[in-house]
């Protein structure tokens, strides 16, 4: 009687938890060099705030004196330091880094990447400050687009003839119509 091999994945037995983490980002002080990417930063911690986001630098440098700077003007807090990084021997993809604290075990591979320099990261989170004002921005833009999207062209009020034309919401109609039109 010959056995049937065993198919795989069919063979494995079901899961028993599934779960997903936090999507994590790794960024380095010179991903951080203009404004419009700082602008970016704020938009990604404000609107996937689930995320984590790091910067990784080279041990004994930090981030910056001006980078520092420049992220609390921004609204951008650095709120957590963390030692004992090291470049992955075999990154998967851009600013992948491994940790390997002293005394602890290792594998083989993780040994290979503790001999060359050693890096930190900093977290990074928005100022609550910040994200206040995010959120009142927001609420502020939504309410204005809503009030314009619901006023009428025509009015029924004591005016020329008991009607009128509401010309400003005509034009932000037209308007907006003409530039679904171009977009498309």
């Amino acid at each position: 009687m010959v056995e049937e091999r065993p198919k795989w994945p069919e063979s494995l037995p079901p899961p028993i938890e599934i779960s997903e983490g936090t999507r994590r980002v790794d960024l380095v002080p010179d991903q951080l060099g203009t404004d419009e990417a700082l602008q970016d930063l704020v938009h990604d911690l404000y609107w996937f705030s689930d995320s984590e986001y790091f910067v990784y630098f080279v041990y004994g440098e930090g981030i910056g004196q001006n980078l520092h700077v420049r992220l609390n003007g921004w609204g951008i807090e650095t709120k957590k330091t963390e030692m004992y990084f090291y470049k992955h021997p075999k990154p998967a993809y851009e600013n992948d880094f491994v940790r390997a604290v002293p005394g602890e075990n290792v594998p083989a591979w993780v040994k290979e990447a503790v001999n060359v320099k050693m890096y930190g990261r900093v977290k990074l989170e928005l100022s609550v400050t910040m994200r206040k004002q995010l959120d009142l921005s927001e609420t502020a833009w939504n309410t204005s687009a809503a009030i314009s999207n619901s006023d009428p062209v025509i009015e029924a009020k004591p005016n020329f003839f008991g009607m009128g034309i509401n010309l400003n919401s005509l034009w932000r109609k037209v308007k907006k119509w003409f530039q679904r039109k171009e977009s498309a």
